[in-house]
């Protein structure tokens, strides 16, 4: 298991924890703004969890792998996306 990674997805999970409460307080934002901003944090933070629930299971290899194939997934639904909206 690689420590200094799981530290580092620490790190930021605070980071993003403490942004999401700093938002709750902002009175510049409209509600969608910060609801908007908040599911994004939030959906961060998700990720975040799975990645270190990962690097515990099965190791920093095996996280590689599965980070490629998602960025993949991704990538190729973008593209769909995309050819879609120039094609109609």
């Amino acid at each position: 298991m690689d420590t200094k990674t799981i530290e580092y997805l620490n790190l930021r999970r605070k980071k993003l924890r403490l942004a999401l409460e700093q938002i709750r307080f902002r009175d510049k934002a409209t509600q969608e703004t910060k609801n908007t901003i908040k599911n994004r944090i939030s959906a961060k933070l998700e990720e975040i969890d799975g990645m270190i629930k990962r690097l515990e299971e099965f190791g920093i290899d095996k996280m590689i792998v599965d980070a490629k194939a998602d960025y993949q997934k991704r990538r190729e639904k973008k593209d769909a996306a995309v050819r879609e909206t120039n094609t109609g």
